[in-house]
């Protein structure tokens, strides 16, 4: 579900309210954002129902206190200005204290802006000297009070959303989690966030880079984010824009029918060339190689679940396996040539049943030869034993029942294939 459906979810009440905890748990990531809406400068055009509701929604959130304490700090401060000024007297290696201080709220928005200033500067100025910003300091306990103060300052335009600053907080070891929480509290946010994570991407490549793209993808659309990886064109997004397919959408078979158009997608298809053909000596390639094996687990499910009479589009499950064979050079398992051909047979006995069959019977009957012979030539570009010898055999018992199915427009094609593969059988 996406952050802003989401949102509406959480505002707009419902017949079915959900149990207490699970509201905790619902609201929990909105937070800054409900706090900041709530003690934010009132406008005539806010409608007073607004702010009861995000009132009661907060009621029952312990951790709404914390978020309404830093909207509150938030408007003492005049400007970025005043921090600024003071930026460098922060020690970054001291995280403000809470204890025995009405005030801790605005000074770790102060030590957190100003400390996050001087770590951007030195980014700008020196590429050499580089400084981190609160690695080890700042902790997974202060996650809520840094997205807090963030997404205060975002909203403020008090800083930009910038590559220097995504760098900087991939690098930190919450990124991750601050940067799902900006996407969170700001949707708007979401493909710009992406975009610069791509783009940090492009620089230095790493696992949590990786997941950092599918943590947003989770928390906001994730057709959106595969589609900007798609767009990006380079192999580790191409990577992610799998990941996110096989992990969060499970629509594998759609997807790759879809990335098949013409030549396009090349980038996508060199990576999972590689990942199937290349030995995985490489981190990436590792990486790589477990996406396309969830990638194959997924399709193999599939064609399970057509042989169990369960509800699949059988066509485009075939169409991807085309794809995977003809562009992606897949070498097809005794398993997976065996599920083929059994779903081919059993749908052209099916269809041979249905009078009405028409265009969708042409259409099969395409993609379903196509299939049989992209896998036979898979096999048969290995030595050829019986196991091989009997793929042909049966590949050819499939043309010809494909060929009865759609006599009208199969032509002599099929004769002349089922002719070659005869041929190849009788080879010692």
């Amino acid at each position: 579900m996406s952050a802003a459906a989401s949102l509406h979810q959480l505002l707009v009440p419902n017949d079915n309210p959900s149990k207490a905890s699970d509201r905790k748990h619902d609201v929990l990531p909105f937070v800054p954002l409900f706090t900041r809406l709530l003690h934010a400068r009132e406008s005539s055009d806010v409608p007073t129902d607004s702010r009861r509701t995000l009132k009661d929604l907060l009621h029952d959130q312990p951790d709404a206190t914390l978020g309404k304490e830093y909207a509150v700090a938030f408007r003492q401060i005049a400007s970025i200005d005043t921090i600024i000024q003071k930026a460098g007297s922060f020690d970054p290696s001291v995280f403000p204290d809470s204890d025995g201080d009405d005030h801790v709220a605005l000074r770790r928005i102060e030590w957190t802006l100003g400390t996050l200033y001087v770590a951007l500067e030195s980014r700008r100025e020196d590429s050499a000297h580089r400084l981190p910003w609160i690695c080890g300091i700042a902790n997974h306990s202060h996650v809520l009070e840094l997205q807090c103060i963030l997404h205060h300052a975002l909203s403020s335009d008090w800083i930009p959303l910038s590559p220097p600053l995504v760098s900087l907080l991939l690098e930190s070891s919450i990124g991750r989690t601050l940067l799902v929480g900006l996407v969170q509290n700001d949707p708007s946010a979401a493909s710009s966030i992406v975009e610069l994570v791509l783009l940090a991407m492009r620089r230095q490549v790493d696992v949590d880079t990786h997941m950092t793209l599918v943590a947003i993808a989770d928390a906001t659309t994730p057709h959106a984010v595969r589609r900007q990886c798609i767009v990006a064109d380079f192999p580790y997004a191409a990577a992610v824009a799998l990941d996110i397919t096989c992990r969060l959408l499970h629509d594998t078979p759609v997807f790759l029918n879809g990335v098949m158009q013409g030549t396009k997608h090349a980038t996508l298809w060199s990576v999972v060339t590689e990942a199937l053909t290349q030995d995985p000596t490489t981190p990436f390639r590792r990486h790589t190689s477990a996406i396309l094996g969830r990638v194959r687990l997924e399709l193999q499910q599939a064609l399970e679940a057509f042989l169990a009479t369960k509800p699949v589009d059988v066509v485009a499950v075939l169409k991807a396996y085309c794809g995977l064979v003809g562009r992606g050079s897949l070498a097809v398992t005794d398993v997976e040539c065996s599920l083929l051909f059994r779903v081919i047979g059993q749908e052209c006995h099916r269809r041979r049943q249905d009078s009405g069959g028409g265009s969708s019977h042409s259409r099969f009957v395409q993609v379903a030869f196509t299939t049989i012979v992209l896998v036979c030539l898979s096999t048969l570009s290995q030595p050829v034993d019986a196991a091989a010898t009997q793929v042909t055999k049966d590949a050819r018992h499939l043309i010809g029942l494909l060929y009865t199915l759609d006599t009208s427009k199969s032509g002599s094609l099929f004769l002349i294939t089922a002719l070659l593969l005869y041929t190849k059988v009788c080879i010692p």
